[in-house]
């Protein structure tokens, strides 16, 4: 089916950019949390001391180099020049003020706390000049950086969540300056026509928060917004068939993947068929694990729900990734009689849980993983919620079976080893591997570039060998613009208003 032709207006209006996103914020407070789909708003309005490339590799933003003095001692030259959008001079002092708040913040998701809490000591040298002390070796300490925004040590010590979210708070040195957060609508920024690395395209941007895949073409077509991101792949055909309309993709850094509560407890979500729970959760058991990841079909889920636009997986990092295993398969064999060797010869009831708001198709994909598994003899429930009602228990072990996607924004496997598959990591939901433990702590404090990856990569081997989750696949990054616009992809999916340029 085409799109009605209609003919391309000017911009929504004059100066101004309106992004249809999928994504919604949490907050305004940076330090709440650091998943990518905050950080796409975050990054208009604060920097971090380094930043991503669209490729991401570090970039330095409020700071202009580094130097590692020795295995546990950092020191980072911080730009000068740069105000706050309030006229307050950044220096040194902002750095230390955010890295103190950073742990105490009420609610926060922990990520941002995790990345941070190997830090002893964080000397002011001079007003342009830090020193950092670990009390362990963090190679990946520069982009563990990226989410760190800066805020302004001018704020109160007891500056709150809702300070930030009503704009009294959300002041930084970025590209933008916070005008209103209408939630649930929409946020509205203006220039930083000071910005140091030079005053943005557009006077005005407006962040219209939409999360329902129609709504957002739609809106597209009929010249409401100027650009939306997360294009469902089975709406590219269209658009580019659309009058006025230009379709950009590229590759994604995240991969999809399918985790299990596998502490032998008995689990609400894993019973037999009357509904009681077993004892143990069937899901301990690494034959039933395996079963169930040969169970699934990565390429019928690219092929046919992802309409190509997607690469199965065979791990959490793609490949190209440092820490990426390049001899891992998926997993094959016969999933009802694994199933049975493994003790369950008549199967269990499970309850897959899934986001229908946070991944491109994520429904979708839950309900044919879902159908894979109950075909082997597991018969499966599909659970779907909004991303608002799904992360919290996820992360607190609520669920049996869940979707989560790893977008890997440091451009290596040292961000989804600690924080999803080690016992404890901030958003482990209950895979507990504990050889795999030691082995994830060992690989992430390797300074041998090359000798870390090989160390993480022998980690994804034990995962992959206990099927501890089953990777589905990753992502592609598809937005689509108004005629005339034309947008730089990041591979960590974020939409930056700063990335979409004019052809005109």
């Amino acid at each position: 089916m085409l799109a009605t032709p209609f003919a391309a207006p000017a911009l929504a209006q004059e100066g101004t950019l309106t992004m249809g996103l999928s994504v919604t914020p949490s907050s305004f407070d940076p330090q709440l949390g650091a998943l990518g789909s905050d950080e796409t708003y975050y990054s208009h309005v604060y920097d971090a001391l380094f930043m991503r490339s669209p490729n991401l590799q570090p970039v330095p933003k409020l700071a202009t180099g580094y130097t590692l003095v020795d295995d546990l001692t950092w020191e980072i030259d911080l730009r000068e020049g740069v105000t706050f959008h309030d006229g307050s001079a950044f220096d040194a002092d902002d750095v230390l003020f955010t890295l103190e708040r950073l742990p105490t913040v009420e609610g926060s998701d922990g990520l941002n706390t995790e990345k941070m809490a190997p830090i002893t000591n964080v000397e002011v040298l001079s007003p342009h000049k830090i020193r950092v002390t670990t009390d362990v070796p963090v190679p990946n300490f520069i982009s563990q950086l990226f989410t760190i925004f800066i805020i302004s040590d001018e704020l109160d010590p007891g500056v709150t969540t809702a300070d930030f979210n009503d704009g009294t708070a959300a002041i930084g040195t970025g590209p933008y300056r916070f005008v209103e957060w209408r939630q649930g609508e929409e946020v509205v920024l203006e220039a930083n026509e000071d910005y140091f690395d030079g005053a943005p395209a557009f006077e005005r941007v407006v962040l219209r928060e939409m999360p329902n895949d129609g709504s957002r073409v739609a809106a597209l077509l009929a010249g409401d917004v100027d650009f939306i991101d997360a294009v469902p792949p089975l709406d590219v055909g269209r658009l580019r068939d659309a009058d006025g309309v230009s379709v950009v993709s590229g590759p994604s850094a995240r991969v999809i993947f399918i985790q299990f509560q596998s502490d032998p407890a008995p689990h609400p979500d894993v019973t037999d068929a009357s509904g009681t729970p077993l004892d143990p959760n069937p899901l301990s058991v690494p034959g039933v694990r395996q079963a169930l990841a040969a169970a699934v079909d990565q390429d019928l889920i690219a092929d046919r729900i992802m309409d190509g636009l997607a690469t199965p997986a065979t791990q959490a990092v793609p490949a190209g990734f440092l820490g990426h295993a390049d001899d891992l398969e998926d997993a094959a064999g016969d999933a009802a009689a694994m199933l049975a060797e493994a003790g369950y010869p008549d199967g269990f009831a499970l309850t897959l849980s899934c986001p229908n708001d946070r991944y491109v198709n994520d429904a979708a994909i839950c309900q044919a993983v879902g159908q894979m598994f109950t075909r082997a003899g597991v018969q499966t429930t599909v659970d779907t919620m909004p991303r608002s009602a799904y992360f919290t228990p996820m992360r607190e072990g609520e669920f049996g079976a869940w979707m989560l996607g790893w977008g890997n924004s440091q451009g290596h496997a040292g961000s989804v080893l600690p924080s999803v598959f080690r016992s404890g990591g901030s958003w482990n939901g209950g895979t507990l591997i504990d050889a795999a433990d030691p082995m994830i702590d060992e690989s992430i404090a390797v300074m041998d570039t090359d000798a870390r990856g090989e160390a993480m990569a022998e980690a994804m081997r034990l995962l992959s060998s206990e099927a501890a989750y089953v990777p589905l696949h990753a992502q592609a990054v598809i937005v689509a613009l108004r005629e005339g616009l034309d947008y730089t992809i990041m591979a960590d999916e974020t939409s930056l208003a700063v990335n979409v340029t004019t052809t005109d």
